[in-house]
């Protein structure tokens, strides 16, 4: 007599198949997106610039961003105020600043902030993803970053770019559909 709980072409253990690939999927989305993340942010914070690499801890200093007056060198740039200072070690974030003064719309207070936070926010949703603490708040934090470069690069425009950055934000989404299949977690949220 056949046991009623499996049928007869699929064995018991297969029915557990499809959950364990989408728990894997997940694993990837998070080794991904995780490592993308704390890339980014190490590459903006000058970690990554040649022989004159920084180290973590000077590369996390908040005052390299800021200057010693606290505001960097401030200079003008087609009558929108910008500061010379906006990256650290080889100034990588004072090309995209300035691009962003030149060809946007948006004032210099607001390049500024949000220039300075963007490494940081990065990495810590970058860590936040790899290591499964607060899951749908660090995946939607990064969907945010994502989006909001795909914003600035849209007020430029680069289209090619702006669709880079808008499959990260779809990744984030997906991400965010699939996070009860997110096993391996610090935190349940």
């Amino acid at each position: 007599m056949a046991d009623s709980t499996s049928s007869p072409t699929t064995p018991a253990n297969e029915a557990s198949i499809p959950a364990l690939n989408l728990t894997f999927a997940f694993w990837l989305l998070r080794l991904f997106m995780g490592m993308r993340l704390i890339m980014s942010a190490l590459e903006k914070m000058g970690y990554f610039v040649g022989k004159g690499t920084a180290t973590i801890s000077e590369a996390l200093k908040l005052e390299q961003w800021f200057g010693r007056s606290g505001l960097g060198t401030k200079v003008e740039v087609d009558g929108k105020e910008a500061f010379l200072n906006m990256g650290f070690g080889d100034g990588k974030m004072w090309p995209i600043a300035k691009a962003m003064l030149d060809y946007s719309l948006l004032p210099a207070w607001m390049i500024k902030p949000f220039m300075i936070g963007l490494p940081y926010a990065m990495l810590v949703s970058g860590l936040l993803i790899l290591l499964g603490l607060f899951n749908r708040l660090g995946w939607f934090l990064a969907g945010m970053i994502w989006f909001s470069l795909a914003f600035g690069q849209m007020l430029l425009p680069d289209e090619g770019t702006v669709q880079q950055l808008g499959l990260y934000v779809f990744v984030c989404a997906l991400a965010l559909t699939m996070i009860n299949h997110n096993r391996i977690r610090l935190t349940k949220f």
